[in-house]
């Protein structure tokens, strides 16, 4: 794909509602940070790093997903949990995309299609088989008339095109008002 193509559809899906990427991660690091300075590391974060079902899932080399739950009592878990993967993933080169729920903004209600894209934005900067002259799979007009999940869901498909491996972490919070009943997000 060429420079200018690539540029155009970076700028484009740029224009999200959401807090970029690193603005999120941030926050979950030092929410996670701060509670383990007041309260000591955290038993229940080693357990759920210690899962066999999650270490199984980790070597598994096909593509598969895994969906860890928790309830509003253990939400900092969770978010400690999705913190401590990212950065984990991130020490080892391997591409790691994600979108999290920064902060307690209940005024803004994000859509699935505003994080799909911040996905897509984020697996583009760094699947770098997709900047040469020979991919077809992405151009400009795909991303500006895209306008449904489904027509999104394709286009993360295209953006992850000659990743071999790629990890994704959604904290669904940040939709989970927004998911429709005809939209599959496993």
């Amino acid at each position: 794909m060429c420079e200018v193509q690539f540029s155009q559809i970076l700028s484009f899906i740029a224009a999200s509602p959401l807090p970029g990427p690193e603005l999120s991660r941030q926050f979950y690091t030092s929410r996670r940070n701060r509670r383990r300075r007041k309260n000591g590391s955290s038993g229940e974060i080693a357990a759920l790093g210690n899962a066999v079902q999650l270490h199984e899932w980790a070597l598994d080399r096909s593509s598969s997903m895994i969906a860890v739950r928790g309830s509003f009592s253990t939400r900092h878990t969770v978010r400690d949990f999705a913190a401590d993967v990212i950065d984990s993933i991130s020490v080892t080169n391997n591409p790691v995309v994600w979108a999290l729920n920064s902060g307690n903004n209940t005024t803004i209600d994000y859509t699935p299609i505003d994080v799909l894209k911040q996905i897509v934005s984020q697996a583009l900067q760094q699947n770098h088989t997709l900047l040469n002259e020979r991919s077809a799979a992405l151009n400009a007009a795909r991303f500006q008339s895209a306008v449904t999940e489904n027509e999104w869901f394709s286009l993360v498909g295209s953006a992850l095109e000659g990743l071999q491996t790629i990890y994704i972490v959604i904290d669904l919070e940040v939709i989970a008002h927004a998911i429709s009943a005809d939209t599959s997000w496993q």
